[in-house]
Order: structure tokens, then C-alpha cells, then sequence
């Protein structure tokens, strides 16, 4: 009997379009884990999972692809080879990196992109790229008992920059330097001085696989906390403040990525219909006629009261990422295929070496770029930003190989 039997029985489906989309999944963590196994086993023809980070214990309780064996490996290697294990049939590829240090041509590459991150930074930047490539992004967010998907279609919905353009208080920390030298005006600022401190001490990152030095960090800040009269700190609360480890359960993150999944199959019919089945098309187009096949713009969830709620979100018309009239595409392409060629191109369009080059948090002067940093950006459909610094001129510019 064939693997996709049962579902190839819906109404809606066609199990062949299904086998030639690809998926970005960003994040392979509680969420991540549910969505990419989903879409293993329904067959999707190819998964991308992108993720910087290595399996820690406290992983072990929502994160089902990993065991206490893998504790300290790459999430996605271990990703991929339960993926494979779970369907043979699909093809995974992995990065294990930022996803934005990962090649940008991934976003254009693919079909749909599939946000399941606790990082703003990383958040915006899928939907900025996504806004830029013409993307739909799935994006998922969760913490405790709460949860929400939402769905971000170019031109049409909201953005997520549309409502919360500006990043939230722990991703401008550096611009407080007196968290880190001056009295703490407030009780999280010592914990902010406690990391710093701990920087400085051990020339390195915190492990956060490493209890110990979690409990050493727990320990600096707690002496820092109570000389300036603050109460003392939680374990559980430096891991969520510092280390951005949010409260988690399995349930939500279970119900979450399955309400995901739905709006991902729902949006590869939409975006694919001219390759539907003549079958799967008729009933899809009956069924829109009807509004009985809806992609709400944002699905919340409640867990405590196992409450559903959408919304239709409409975009902002000032918003800075989505906006043409606030910021209309302005793009050239440089074709170059080394750092010689590069540095000629950008000379003869601008008529000066004296200039900057941007991608993402990546700024270096041209006259700084070697064989190292033209690795991050002679890569084939990087975008970079390019700033003349005689007259401030700036424009957008577009890496082909």
C-alpha cells in the first residue's frame, strides 16, 4: 500500500505537489521538531533546517528527535538523520548557523518559509528576506501555555514588522553601558552585569549545556543583586532572562506545530493550484467560493481555557519592511565572481573605494575585504547594502555568480 494512502483520500490534496515543494524551516527546537516531522511524513519533497545550536539536556522534555546520547551534538545533524529514519524518500539539507549568517539564496530557492525561532532578530530577518523574495512565511511563536501562528503572504497581509517594528528591550541591551559599568538602575541590569562579568572572567560564551556555568553566573549575579539591595535571582529566571529560555511545554508546542503544518498545506494548494490534480482544483475552487478555505493572517491560542482565536491582519502602509512608500525596492545586480572582480564593479558603478559594505550585522570597508569576509558575501544572491561614505549615497545590491 502506498505510504501516503490515507491522505492521498482527501478532498483537497495532491500528493504529487506535495513531493516537489520545498521547505526553509528556521529552528529546530520544540516547535521546529513537530513541524519538520509532520511535513517528513507527509511526504514534502524537500526540508531545509537551519539552526545554530547543539542539544542540551533541558531540550529532552518537548524536543522529541533528540536523546540524552545526542546531548552536545548539532540539532540539525541529529535532525536530519531522525527525519530520514522517519521517511527515506525526502531529501534534508542542513546549516548549521544563524539564519542569518546562512546563504540568502536559500529564500529564494524555496517555497515556503517556516519561522520557529524565540529570537526578534532572527524573526525579522526571515521576514524581511521573505518580504524581499516574495515569500510566504509560516512563523510560529509560543511561551508557556500560549501560542499563536502567523501567516505572512508579500502584498497581501501584514508583515510582522507591520505591528511590531521596533525590537524589544533585551536585544538593545549594549546600548545601555551602564547596565554593564555604572549602578544598576534596575534588578535585571545586575544580571546584565553578571553576564558581562562573566565574559570578561572566562574569555568566552556561556555554556549553557554547562551547569556549571550557569550556577557560576546565577552566583555573580546574585552578589551584584544584593549590594545594590536587590533580592536574589532563580536559576530558572537567568536562564529565561539571559539565555532567553522561555517557559516551554510539549502540549502547546505540539498544538502549535500542528496548526502550522495546516496553514503550510493549505498555502502549497494555494500557491500551486495551476498543478493541481483537475480533481483537487475543482473542489479547492468550490470550496473558496463558499469562504470554506480560509489562511487567517494570525491564530493565537490559549492553553489554560483551550481557546482558538483568529484575526485578519492588514498591512501598515508606513511600515518600514513591508512598505513600497516608505521603502520602495531599489536594487542593482553586480556580477562577480571574485573579490578582484567585486572590488572592480563596485569602482567603476560608484566612481570611489571608499566605501562600506552591510549584510545584515555584517559591516566591513572595502578596502578590509579578504579572502575570509568575501566567503559571507561573493555568495550567489547575497543582498548587500552598499554606502558611499563622501556623500552618504546608499543603495541596495544584488550578488549573481
Amino acid at each position: 500500500m502506498n505510504r501516503y494512502e490515507r491522505q492521498i483520500r482527501l478532498n483537497v490534496w495532491d500528493q504529487r505537489v506535495i513531493q516537489k515543494t520545498s521547505v526553509l524551516i528556521v529552528g529546530v527546537g520544540g516547535t521546529g521538531c513537530e513541524v519538520s516531522k509532520n511535513l517528513a511524513l507527509m511526504g514534502i519533497g524537500k526540508l531545509i533546517l537551519v539552526d545554530p545550536d547543539v542539544i542540551e539536556l533541558s531540550n529532552l522534555n518537548r524536543q522529541f528527535f533528540y536523546h540524552e546520547q545526542d546531548v552536545g551534538r548539532s540539532k540539525v545533524s541529529v535532525a536530519k538523520e531522525r527525519i530520514q529514519i522517519l521517511n527515506p524518500e525526502i531529501t534534508v539539507e542542513i546549516y548549521q548557523e544563524r539564519i542569518q549568517d546562512a546563504p540568502m539564496r536559500l529564500f529564494k530557492e524555496v517555497d515556503i518559509v517556516v519561522g520557529c525561532v524565540d529570537n526578534f532578530l532572527a524573526r525579522q530577518y526571515m521576514n524581511s528576506q521573505c518580504v524581499l523574495h516574495d515569500k510566504v512565511l509560516v512563523d510560529s511563536a509560543t511561551d508557556g501555555y500560549l501560542g499563536q501562528v502567523q501567516v505572512v503572504i508579500p502584498k497581501n497581509t501584514a508583515c510582522l514588522a507591520c505591528h511590531s517594528p521596533e525590537p524589544p528591550d533585551e536585544t538593545r541591551i549594549v546600548d545601555e553601558p551602564c547596565t554593564f559599568v555604572g549602578i544598576p538602575r534596575r534588578r535585571e541590569h545586575c544580571a546584565w552585569k553578571a553576564w558581562y562579568q562573566f565574559h570578561e572572567m572566562h574569555s568566552r560564551d556561556i555554556q549553557e549545556e554547562n551547569a556549571r556555568d550557569v550556577d557560576h553566573l546565577l552566583e555573580i549575579a546574585n552578589n551584584i543583586a544584593r549590594e545594590y539591595g536587590y533580592h536574589p535571582f532563580e536559576r530558572e529566571e537567568i536562564l529565561e532572562m539571559l539565555l532567553h529560555h522561555v517557559p516551554s511545554i510539549i502540549s502547546v508546542n505540539a498544538l502549535i506545530a500542528a496548526t502550522q503544518t495546516q496553514e503550510i498545506i493549505k498555502i502549497i494548494f494555494l500557491l500551486k493550484k495551476k498543478e493541481l490534480n483537475s480533481k483537487t482544483s475543482r473542489v479547492l475552487n468550490s470550496l473558496e467560493a463558499k469562504q470554506l478555505f480560509r489562511v487567517p493572517s494570525l491564530t493565537v491560542y490559549a492553553g489554560l481555557t483551550s481557546t482558538y482565536i483568529t484575526y485578519d491582519l492588514t498591512p501598515d502602509i508606513n511600515c518600514p519592511v513591508c512598505s513600497e512608500t516608505v521603502n520602495p525596492p531599489r536594487m542593482i545586480t553586480i556580477q562577480a565572481s571574485s573579490i578582484e572582480a567585486f572590488r572592480e564593479a563596485l569602482h567603476k558603478r560608484y566612481g570611489s573605494t571608499n566605501l562600506w559594505i552591510s549584510r545584515n550585522e555584517m559591516m566591513i570597508h572595502l578596502s578590509e575585504l579578504d579572502n575570509q569576509t568575501g566567503k559571507k558575501i561573493l555568495r550567489d544572491g547575497e543582498l548587500l547594502s552598499i554606502l558611499r561614505e563622501e556623500d552618504g549615497h546608499e543603495e541596495k545590491v544584488l550578488i549573481v555568480l
